[in-house]
């Protein structure tokens, strides 16, 4: 009842002021209805200005006239936003592209709400009614608060280390609203050095009118690798530019590898000479040409003209040195920096011994710059020095999984006094062994090839008991040597005595023209000795003998060897089956 009352009560008004209008106009047309409209004018809402996505704050509006001037009632008013993407809602009317809205009793009719579109610029909304001409309100949509910081410049750079980077290069950012549109207006953003070392200048910067906001310089580190600068705004989330900083021009070289070696005359060096190039702040300096020539001592280069790698490191590719003993030198040099000398000395490998300690093991190698009996003949040798301080039964082994090995050994003096080449009447192994009576002093083992082209080796030896059991190993013996030995059953019995008569076997290596004397005693059994020669046609033969000495029981041979070699020294019992304790004398 009251909604149909307050209904009836609209309609009366409306039609009394449609008569009041029509009571004013020069005429009302055919009398049925109001004049017709003929001019749409704007009356509010124009030329405005709002953040994008927002409402104006006045609402656009028109005037509606007839031909007279006079407002018309009830005509119907279309608003359409016409560019900007914005929307418009009329009264009471969802938001959209067009709403329409009937003019009031005073010809006005007023668009409810004018939303702008989300990007910065004009936004535009049009009136129009029928085929009046049409009224355009416009309003300039404006950037929201900032929301976000992008990065629009300077990222992911190069650069030289310690250097600004390029003015056009430098990290920029811009502030945004959160509609994408950038936020002028004079916004601090504040820019820091977060790693690599670096320096800022203009740190704190504001955004310009089209919300970008650039520093003022960044001075990268001075090592070489990765720079991080980050940008912040207040209240907004920092973003974080990257740049790289390379290594500046050469300043300096330095030797890295292969200065003062000792090599072999005519041979390679062990390691190929090395520099080390870099910058002033001390990086790598890659791609720097590096030249390496033989400045003294004659000898030759491989490889001399190369570069730096990545890690500023040049190497020769190999030197030779020369053919006479003494100092090589070998230049190396980088353009417009002090050249590099490396010095090496050459010797003669079998002027040289390495100590070694009796009881020890070594490893080595035989190869091209070893020491040879003869230059460029023979097999490659390598030569240690070792001490004996006082008698000493001592075993040698050379072994070798690369080839076959023969030991030496020789006296201080040069003369050889053992050798093994670990072959028999039953073929050859690839191992070597020595098992001596050694005598105070000094001596030289010598690990040198059989058969084969050389590789690496293993050289030890061991103090072993000094009796000689058995008869299956030939036991060297060298001057000086007095030994306590004892003859037993499982001993050899091959005298030529007679085969039933027990003995032990010693091999000494005599140099021609000396005199040796061989002393045996014993108070356990009457001694023989017996002294065996190599004769190339009949193999071992004797050469000298002894039962008896001066009235004794004791044997005693006193020799002058005719020709340097190796000699066999049978000490025996001169009865079958004897057996006990005796000394046996190398003078």
């Amino acid at each position: 009842m009251a909604i149909h009352a307050a209904d009836t009560m609209r309609r009366g008004v409306a039609a009394a002021a449609t008569m009041a209008l029509c009571a004013l106009a020069p005429s009302c047309g055919d009398g049925t209805g109001p004049p017709a409209p003929e001019t749409i004018t704007k009356l509010a809402g124009d030329n405005q200005a709002a953040i994008v996505r927002s409402a104006v704050a006045t609402p656009p509006s028109v005037l509606v006239s007839n031909a007279s001037g006079h407002p018309v009632l009830g005509v119907t008013v279309t608003f359409a936003a016409s560019s900007g993407g914005g929307s418009v809602t009329g009264h009471g009317s969802a938001s959209g592209a067009t709403t329409s809205v009937t003019t009031d009793a005073s010809g006005i009719a007023t668009v409810g709400s004018w939303t702008l579109g989300a990007t910065l610029g004009t936004n535009t909304v049009t009136a129009t009614v029928a085929a009046l001409n049409p009224v355009t309100f416009t309003a300039a949509g404006t950037a929201g608060p900032a929301t976000s910081v992008t990065k629009i410049a300077g990222d992911g750079l190069t650069g030289s280390v310690g250097a600004a980077v390029a003015a056009g290069s430098r990290p920029t950012v811009l502030v945004s609203d959160a509609y994408g549109n950038h936020v002028s207006g004079g916004l601090a953003t504040v820019f820091t050095v977060g790693s690599g070392g670096g320096t800022v200048t203009g740190a704190t910067a504001t955004t310009d009118t089209n919300g970008m906001a650039t520093v003022g310089g960044w001075i990268l580190g001075t090592a070489a690798g990765p720079n991080t600068l980050t940008a912040t705004a207040s209240g907004l989330s920092p973003v974080t530019f990257t740049a790289t900083g390379r290594a500046g021009s050469a300043a300096s070289i330095a030797k890295q590898a292969g200065d003062g070696q000792t090599g072999s005359v005519g041979v390679a060096v062990a390691t190929a000479p090395a520099v080390s190039v870099k910058d002033l702040y001390g990086n790598p300096v890659r791609a720097v040409a590096v030249t390496f020539t033989v400045a003294s001592g004659g000898g030759s280069v491989s490889g001399g003209a190369t570069s730096t790698d990545s890690t500023g490191s040049a190497t020769v590719g190999g030197w030779t040195l020369g053919p006479t003993v003494g100092t090589n030198t070998l230049a190396a040099v980088v353009q417009g920096l002090p050249a590099m000398s490396f010095t090496a000395t050459a010797i003669d490998p079998c002027a040289t011994a390495t100590a070694y300690p009796i009881g020890s093991s070594v490893t080595g190698a035989l190869a091209s710059g070893d020491c040879r009996l003869q230059p460029g003949v023979g097999p490659y040798s390598d030569l240690y020095s070792m001490n004996a301080p006082t008698a000493l039964s001592v075993r040698f082994d050379m072994s070798s999984i690369a080839f076959f090995t023969h030991l030496f050994l020789f006296d201080g003096n040069g003369s050889p006094v053992a050798n093994g080449d670990g072959c028999s009447e039953y073929g050859c192994d690839l191992n070597s062994s020595i098992r001596i009576l050694l005598g105070p002093g000094d001596y030289i083992a010598r690990a040198s090839l059989n058969l084969g082209i050389g590789g690496p080796y293993t050289l030890s030896s061991v103090v072993v008991p000094e009796d000689v059991a058995g008869c299956d190993e030939t036991v060297f013996i060298t001057r000086g040597v007095t030994t306590s030995q004892r003859i037993e059953s499982t001993d050899c019995g091959d005298t030529f005595l007679s085969p039933s008569y027990f003995s032990d076997h010693f091999a000494i290596q005599l140099t021609g023209g000396q005199t040796y004397t061989f002393s045996m005693s014993s108070t356990d059994f009457d001694t023989y000795l017996e002294l065996l020669g190599l004769d190339e046609f009949v193999g071992f033969g004797v050469v000298a003998s002894n039962d008896d000495f001066g009235g004794t029981s004791n044997s005693q041979i006193t020799f002058t060897a005719t020709e340097s070699g190796i000699y066999l020294i049978n000490a025996a019992t001169y009865l079958g089956k004897a057996t006990g304790a005796y000394t046996l004398v190398i003078q």
